[in-house]
Parts: structure tokens; sequence; C-alpha cells
């Protein structure tokens, strides 16, 4: 990128010198600045050498930051401009939306901040130098509707709380109504036929087709914003909570209509304030890839997703019990066998159908683990829907499956098993007495005995059937050394019914035999 050149201005010397040293770090890149704190002496420097940004405060001495920024446009001259105002001078930044201000940085504010936002206008000029787009009134708006929407894209990606920075950069560009109303929002995007591969041209000029029709049909629907994030969804979100199915049926209805091809929308469930943006940006993106996949409706709501996950419980429990066994084998064999049977039963007239089937399992399967493991699990992450989205062939969607559960149970059940020993010592330690054994405490706890067993020595150094003696030789000594009950009362009380074995095992522990044991010989 060719040199570019900053203004500051700025009365207030720390404040400037802040910002001077923000931008002085961003050495990577060509970026030369000069500050001053008279608006006179900037707009005389700006007139001559035409910089390409200007960073302004609004309140200056003799000449205001609204004046300098009229005098500089009357000047020919088109720099992005970003204003930095106090609390109570909003209605001053709103003025500068109407000058083409790029951006409004609230005070006070951090580097991080101003970081970013400079980050991202030296980032828009950079694309207009590589387009050679010539400086207009109609590329002004564009680039102010390309922060607007990585604005957005950036509270729907991370979780945001309603400072009071995000809500003056709200109000900015009047979609405050986020912060105080219900919304919904809603993916949009084409199926791509299966079995078909599209040109990227092709799905370019679909996609800004949808994005052209569904830009003029929220006129009737505001308050509503629209923007496209960067898997090329259109993402719609809309403060009109009560005509959400009248609006995705209108925009269906209407990309059919025009464009011949059918439109599919996730739709979230209702939300209230920005916090909760993110969540529900995901569930309108889950949603719109299971329609995706599904095909049968141009819409699904991502709460219909979670209704019903009573079905086919044996799946979930067969798939589980591989993943805490840590068998890959019999892992992949279940994973056919499940793939197969859902083919064979529910007669799924496309691979989009059993993607969906299969989705459902990985759903209820996150849901049993997180309960068997008594630990949270993420989301099953939105680059497996996308994986299971490009599937076209049966082969294709079983190993993408399969992969996923082995990476899975590498990443988080292999993590976990010294849970599973901690739950196997809490039964012998509670059930010592009664007939406990290795393949009965596999059972409780759906592993396999097996790997139960090597998973103990493993983790306790001895094995099961050790421990249980050693358990049950102290509860012996307690007894024998508390108690007046009988040696072979005690014997039955621990677990032992003979009481010739039982001796034997107490002298191998102790090196003496119970009774010795009780009158301290």
């Amino acid at each position: 990128m060719e040199r570019l050149e900053a203004v500051i201005i700025e009365d207030e010397k720390e404040i400037l010198n802040g910002m001077k040293e923000v931008l002085e770090e961003l050495h990577s890149l060509p970026l030369h600045i000069h500050s001053f704190d008279h608006a006179e002496e900037a707009l005389l420097y700006i007139r001559e050498h035409r910089p390409e940004i200007v960073i302004t405060d609004i309140v200056l001495p003799r000449m205001s930051g609204m004046e300098l920024i009229e005098h500089i446009q009357s000047s020919g001259c088109q720099p992005k401009v970003i204003i930095v105002s106090g609390y109570n001078n909003f209605e001053y930044a709103q003025k500068g939306i109407k000058l083409g201000v790029h951006d409004y940085i609230l005070k006070p504010f951090d580097n991080v901040q101003f970081r970013q936002v400079v980050l991202g206008i030296i980032e828009m000029i950079g694309k207009e130098r590589e387009e050679q787009m010539r400086r207009s009134p109609e590329a002004s708006a564009l680039g102010a509707k390309a922060l607007r929407d990585k604005f957005l894209h950036g509270l729907c990606m991370q979780p945001t709380a309603l400072q009071e920075h995000v809500y003056y950069r709200l109000k900015f560009w009047s979609l405050d109504w986020l912060a105080e109303a219900d919304y919904y929002v809603l993916a949009i995007d084409f199926a791509k036929p299966q079995g078909q591969r599209i040109t990227e041209n092709e799905a370019e000029l679909k996609s800004f087709a949808i994005g052209n029709i569904v830009e003029e049909l929220i006129a009737a629907y505001q308050p509503s914003v629209l923007f496209r994030n960067t898997l090329n969804h259109w993402c719609l979100i809309t403060g009109r909570p009560h005509e959400i199915e009248a609006l995705a049926d209108e925009i269906a209805a209407k990309v059919t209509a025009f464009q011949k091809y059918p439109v599919h929308i996730g739709i979230s469930g209702r939300t209230r304030a920005v916090q909760s943006l993110a969540a529900a940006y995901e569930q309108a993106v889950r949603a719109l890839h299971m329609c995706l996949l599904d095909h049968r409706s141009h819409k699904l709501h991502f709460p219909a997703l979670t209704e019903h996950t009573e079905a086919k419980q044996d799946w979930v429990q067969r798939l589980s019990a591989c993943m805490l066994t840590m068998n890959m084998q019999e892992l992949e064999s279940a994973v056919e066998a499940m793939l197969k049977e859902f083919a064979l039963a529910g007669h799924p007239t496309s691979i989009g159908e059993l993607s969906r089937q299969s989705l459902e399992r990985l759903v209820e399967l996150h849901s049993a683990l997180a309960s068997r493991l008594e630990s949270s699990l993420h989301h099953i992450p939105l680059e497996l829907w996308d994986a299971l989205d490009r599937c076209t062939e049966y082969e294709e969607l079983k190993r993408c499956i399969v992969d996923y559960l082995k990476q899975l149970a590498g990443r988080t059940v292999s993590r976990h098993s010294h849970y599973i020993i901690e739950k196997a010592k809490q039964l012998i330690d509670t059930h010592f007495a009664e007939n406990i054994t290795m393949a009965g405490t596999a059972e409780v706890l759906s592993v396999h005995p097996v790997w139960l067993s090597q998973l103990f020595k493993r983790e306790c150094g001895i094995n099961f059937v050790d421990y249980l003696a050693d358990v049950r030789i102290e509860q012996a000594k307690r007894l024998l050394r508390d108690s007046d009950l009988k040696i072979y009362e005690i014997v039955r009380k621990i677990g032992y019914q003979d009481l010739q074995h039982f001796g034997q095992i107490f002298k191998k522990k102790t090196g003496v035999s119970p009774k010795e044991y009780r009158f301290g010989k």
C-alpha cells in the first residue's frame, strides 16, 4: 500500500498524545501522522497536502470540528473522517453523518477501540485503491455501510456487553432499537443443486440478487437491518417480531418469483438485548444449515431443532459407549450401522435428509456426554455443519461424522477418564459390603469392563480387585478395633463370605491375623 497521511486535531494534549502513540505503534503500515491543536492550522495543512484520514474533536477553539469538516469538503478534499466526541455532543455526531463522516468514537475510549476503528478505515482505503474507485457520495455511503456491517458482524461473533461506547455506535447508525426491543435474526441463502457445481461468479450473482430483493422488501418491515456474513449468507435482524412469519414467507416468495430458484431461511428464537445477539445469530445460522440440508421447507425455526430429542437413544448410548472407551473401530462400525438404519427406515430422498437425521443424533450425543461427564461441552461447531452441508455422497458423509467423533473423543472424553475412575472408586467405597465386581461396575458406568480394568490400573497403580480388598480390609481393621462384633460377623459385614479366605487376605495386607490385630499382637 502507498503511504497514507493522517491528521489529528485535538486541543486536549493528553488525548492528542495518546492517539498519536496508538497510530505510531502501527509501524508496519505506511502511515505518516500530523497533529494539531487548532482547526485553522490543520485546515491549511489539509488543503495543501490532502491527507487520506482526518481525526478531529468536535469542540475546538475558534473553529468547531463540524465547521472544519465543512471547510475541508468545500476545498474539494474528501478524506475519511473520524469524529471524536465527548458524552454530551452526540447531536453533533449526527450532523456528521450528513457530512460523510465515516465513524464516531465516544470519549473516553480505550486504545484498542481507537486502533480497530483506524485499521478499519485503512483497510477500506486499501480496497478502494486496489479497485481504483473514485471518491463519490455513493462510494462514501458504501464505505459507511461497510463499517456498519463490520460492527454488526462483530456483535454477532462475540457476546458484547452494552457498554456506553457500544450504545452510542448503535445510535450512530440508528440501530439503538437492538438495545430496547425484541428482535429475530434470520440467515438467508439459496440451496446449491445437489450433484451439480456452480461457479463462484454464478453463486455471487444469485446471492447479490437475494440481497437486493430483501433490502427492498424490508423497507416495509422497519426497524430491520441486512448485512452479509463471512459465510456469504445474508443476515437480517428485524425488530418486527409479530410479523416474522409473514416476512420470511414474503422473502421466499419474492426470490422464487423473480429469480426462479428457492431460498432457505434459518430463524433464531425471539431475542432481546444486544448481549444476546451473538447467540441469536448462531441459532439462525444453525437453523439455516439444517434447512439447507433438509430442503423440505423454505424456513426453519431454531427452537424446533431442540424439541424432539428422545428418539433413537440406543444409537446415542452405543456411540457414547464407543467414545468413552476410546473404541475407535467399534465407533466407525456404529456410525455406518446408524446411517444404514436411517437410510432403510426413513427412505431419505437425499444425502441432506440423511445428514439431518445424523445431526439430530449428534446433538443428543453431545447432551448425553455432557451429562455423563458432569461437564459442559461446546456446541457442535459450525465447521461441522459446513462440512456436512458439502457432503454429496454416502461414504463422504460417513467419514465426516466418524472423523468428528474421533476428534471429539480424543479432545474431550480422554481428558475426563479420571471421572470414570472416581465414579468407580466411589461405587466401591459405598458398596464394598455387597457383591461388587468389575463387570457390574462397568455396566453401571456404561463402559467396557476390559477398558475399565486397564484404565483403573493405569490411573490408580493397582487393579480393581486389590483396591476393593484394601477398602474392605480398612473397614475390617476399624471394626476389629472399635467394635465388639465377632470376626465372622465382621467378615459378612464387609462383603466376604469365607472366613478362611478373609483371614488369608487380611494377613497378606497387614502381616498379622485378624485375632492378633484385635488384641494388638
